[in-house]
């Protein structure tokens, strides 16, 4: 069984305020020395500045985990179907006793950059970095780290042996918690305390001995970070330089894609009527046969069940009938233009891989699943009367104050439909937009109603629940379902894939959010570019070592 994740500390890169940024675009002739792009591209958060190198210690972001990646190789990379991609990630196999108690590491031959072996030890000296941060941890209980490891033990050179506490799902421990495992160098960064790592995680010293397919050259804070080829990383790399450019904000962001000074990009929502400036750059899909990049996401209302201001949220049917009005085909035409996909439960929509029959069905018909009229004969029935145009009952008025991002147009937007719908439905909603770090305050301060967000699964790749809807979980916030927390537990323990099911079919019916729609986004790169599927990743992870120039004369610039 999985503990929750212990506090908001850790949640910058997984919670996020729906952005809803839709991407943009690159522009290059021929071949530069350095492929350059702002982190963060495909809509998995703001184009920051990186605060952290380490994956140990850092603030649980998107842009740090992009630019540790990239000097760090973890045990576990996953692919674009959010399986294991085996050609990435560090581990060559990963081995599971009958009982799924004891699982097996090898590791693939690796250097750190001072030549050096990267070793099991180092390995093992990663977890035990993990377990004495305790509860401080950024990750603590996802994928049960590190909590689920008894014991963490050194086999041979190249093989590292976990003995875990109970039986797991070997999808839910390899995704989720060897996911988190980046072999550090424990001869080159020592014995030092968490206080010092705390306090060095943009330290180039210590970052000078690395295994990943670059290695940090240059760092100027809120500018760029600068990386070039790790002699020792196997195989030659056509791609020689690599560069994270910091942007205050997308639309800044646009104009450095308009000049060629960014190869990869995405066209932001304020600015998607100037896409036609781009239009002769490729645009990268990631599941083929859909328009779009889609990030592994669900997006929500998060409702705040603790705050007695909104008692009524406790009441299944309310939830219901604000769902059954939630108009997400609408949404999808309207704000994200045509690019998006229906969401009902937390299991993300694209890719669909973990998503079961029904939910694909429901996903696949938003259409159907929008009903008023239902939703008038729920609150009908449940004793929710019309007054002057405003349902109550008992005296307490169906009305409460739904938070969303400043600065974002497509999300104005979305606030603005869902209010006009629910006050057809006699639902009064006022809406108050708030900073994203205001908002974030505010949810964790549990002074909050209702705000609108969102959950990237990065590192808890396998979107079991484990730490979100369980009893004491971030996403629960006062909701607790004893029949919820037996799936999620059975969803982690082996052969759980029917678990997981009944999991999502729980959600949909009991909602302890609501659900709404997932924006695709416009991610646009150089023509010469090829390798974007195995560069760009739905979990966030980016692989510039994946990345390939093509032959002269095959990327002639679309037109």
């Amino acid at each position: 069984m999985s503990a929750p994740l212990s506090s908001w500390g850790g949640l910058t890169r997984r919670l996020l305020t729906c952005l809803l940024l839709l991407p943009g675009a690159v522009l290059a002739q021929g071949r530069p020395a350095t492929v350059a792009t702002a982190p963060n591209v495909g809509g998995f958060g703001a184009p920051q500045t990186v605060t952290s190198f380490s994956p140990v210690y850092n603030d649980d972001s998107n842009t740090d985990m992009q630019a540790y990646s990239v000097i760090y190789t973890p045990l576990i990379w996953p692919s674009p179907e959010i399986t294991v991609d085996w050609k990435l990630g560090l581990a060559e196999s990963v081995h599971y006793n009958p009982q799924r108690t004891v699982v097996t590491v090898k590791l693939k031959p690796r250097r750190w950059t001072d030549g050096t072996p990267v070793t099991a030890a180092d390995v093992v000296y990663t977890w035990k970095l993990i377990e004495q941060q305790g509860r401080s941890y950024g990750l603590y209980g996802v994928g049960g780290m590190p909590y689920v490891i008894r014991r963490a033990q050194t086999i041979s050179a190249d093989t590292v042996r976990f003995t875990l506490k109970h039986p797991v799902s070997e999808h839910w421990f390899t995704l989720n918690a060897l996911s988190q495992l980046y072999p550090l160098p424990a001869k080159a960064w020592g014995q030092h305390s968490n206080t010092y790592f705390r306090n060095h995680e943009t330290d180039m010293q210590l970052m000078r001995v690395s295994d990943g397919p670059y290695r940090l050259d240059r760092f100027v804070p809120g500018r760029y970070a600068r990386f070039s080829v790790n002699p020792y990383y196997p195989g030659k790399l056509p791609v020689r330089h690599f560069e994270l450019r910091f942007f205050t904000d997308w639309t800044t962001q646009f104009s450095a894609l308009k000049t060629g000074e960014l190869q990869i990009g995405e066209i932001p929502t304020p600015l998607y009527s100037a896409r036609r400036l781009v239009a002769h750059l490729p645009s990268y899909a990631n599941v083929p046969g859909k328009a779009g990049f889609y990030p592994y996401e669900f997006r929500m209302i998060r409702l705040n069940f603790r705050n007695p201001k909104i008692a009524f949220m406790r009441d299944e049917k309310v939830r219901q009938a604000l769902q059954l009005t939630i108009p997400q085909q609408a949404i999808i035409d309207v704000v994200f233009h045509g690019l998006g996909a229906a969401s009902f439960t937390a299991v993300p929509p694209v890719p669909d891989t973990y998503l079961s029959p029904s939910m694909k069905d429901m996903d696949e018909h938003p259409n159907r699943e929008y009903d008023p009229a239902k939703a008038v004969r729920l609150l009908d029935q449940d004793g929710w009367k019309v007054h002057d145009g405003v349902r109550a009952k008992d005296g307490k008025r169906l009305e409460f104050t739904l938070l969303y991002l400043t600065g974002s147009r497509a999300q104005t937007e979305e606030a603005d439909m869902l209010k006009a719908s629910w006050q057809k439905l006699g639902v009064v909603v006022h809406l108050k937009r708030m900073p994203q770090a205001t908002l974030l305050a505010t949810v964790r301060s549990g002074k909050s109603e209702a705000a609108m967000l969102l959950w990237a699964y990065a590192p808890n790749m396998y979107p079991s629940g484990d730490g979100l809807f369980n009893a004491s979980g971030v996403l629960a916030s006062g909701f607790h379902d004893a029949a919820l927390d037996t799936a999620i537990n059975a969803s982690i323990q082996p052969h759980g894939r029917e678990a997981l099911w009944h999991y999502e079919a729980l959600l949909a019916k009991q909602l302890p959010v609501l659900f709404l729609p997932v924006p695709g986004y416009q991610v646009r790169h150089d023509a010469c570019l090829s390798g974007m599927r195995d560069y760009l990743n739905p979990a966030a992870y980016i692989a510039p070592q994946a990345l390939r120039w093509k032959i002269p004369g095959g990327c002639m610039q679309h037109s």
